[in-house]
């Protein structure tokens, strides 16, 4: 019956999101409220990456399906000065869960410490989305709020679960981008230039 449900359901739901925090490198601050009509977000997480680079991947609109679960496309259909206008589609999945969705964005782009968005239409009813970048002694401290009213119908039970969950597991998919960009840049810095002798090696004796 329903009472034997709810703690299996809650039990599936501790497994889901410890999946998710297992999954995520760095560790994550996240917390979802319910306000009236509107859901709120919060994420925060610290990384070792220098904060332009982290600023680039949160701006690289293009390549977002490339990293993010979920999302069919990204695509930038207009831009001017630090304005852009972004058309997003993908699917919000939380197990049994799953909702299409498609927005329509205005982002407002302030390098290297600030994107802040704002829905034109779809499926996010007067959303507004911020990211804050604040330099760290180790990296960048990043800051995500959002708020917004969905315009489809979220489990009553478990809305806030799945708002928090795919929050966490995007966020986190797009920390790790920043830190494979870090890594394969250190790489790339590190690489000895066309010509060098490898570590150890001696140099070709000139003829």
């Amino acid at each position: 019956g329903r009472c034997g449900t709810l703690p299996a359901l809650a039990g599936l739901l501790l497994l889901a999101h410890a999946a998710a925090a297992q999954e995520s490198a760095p560790d994550i601050f996240s917390d979802v409220r319910q306000e009236g009509e509107f859901i709120s977000v919060t994420a925060t997480a610290e990384l070792a990456v220098p904060r332009a680079l982290a600023y680039a991947v949160l701006t690289d609109y293009e390549r977002f399906a490339e990293f993010i679960p979920d999302l069919e496309y990204s695509r930038v259909v207009l831009r001017q000065g630090t304005g852009v206008v972004l058309e997003q589609k993908g699917t919000m999945r939380f197990l049994f869960f799953s909702q299409p969705m498609d927005v329509r964005l205005a982002v407002i782009e302030s390098y290297p410490e600030r994107v802040m968005s704002r829905s034109l239409g779809g499926s996010l009813r007067g959303f507004t989305g911020r990211y804050e970048l604040l330099e760290t002694a180790g990296g960048v401290r990043i800051v995500y709020n959002a708020r917004f009213i969905p315009a489809f119908v979220l489990p009553e039970i478990l809305g806030t679960f799945i708002v928090r969950s795919v929050t966490v597991k995007n966020f986190a998919m797009s920390l790790q981008e920043m830190q494979r960009r870090n890594a394969r840049e250190q790489q790339r810095t590190r690489a000895p230039a066309p010509g060098t002798p490898a570590a150890g090696m001696p140099a070709t004796p000139a003829n």
